[in-house]
């Protein structure tokens, strides 16, 4: 009966050193979290992060059209277009296309750059 007796005491002995140990764990993770959570250096490097993996999708875009639009020789103050025989008024639309491949190579340059970034966060070093 003794040894019954010793055996359960041990067994309730490590079930609260065990539970004692698991609130210990709850507690030091919770206090890691709200470390990761207030560090700014942190929140730098996943900001830093973010804006490196959000400049690749554009770096391969086309560039953006331009609208151009022009008058010459207007009569002024009354905007008369009649008046004069080189009064002229332009409008141009231009798209630029780049050489091809480098549309590629600037979302390849991008995507590493992001890579590098990550690198830099998961590995603690850079600045």
């Amino acid at each position: 009966m003794q040894f019954r007796q010793l055996m359960l005491t041990a067994l309730v002995l490590a079930l609260a050193g065990a539970s004692r140990a698991r609130a210990q764990d709850s507690v030091l993770q919770s206090l890691i979290a709200e470390a990761l959570v207030r560090n700014p250096r942190l929140a730098q490097r996943q900001a830093a992060v973010r804006a490196a993996s959000l400049r690749i999708r554009p770096a391969g875009t086309l560039p953006d059209p331009m609208l151009s639009l022009g008058v010459m020789d207007l009569q002024l103050p009354r905007f008369e277009f009649n008046t004069s025989d080189f009064t002229e008024v332009d409008v141009e639309l231009s798209q630029a296309f780049p050489w091809p491949g480098s549309l590629g190579a600037r979302s390849d340059v991008a995507r590493a750059a992001a890579n590098g970034v990550r690198a830099r966060r998961t590995s603690g070093g850079g600045k």
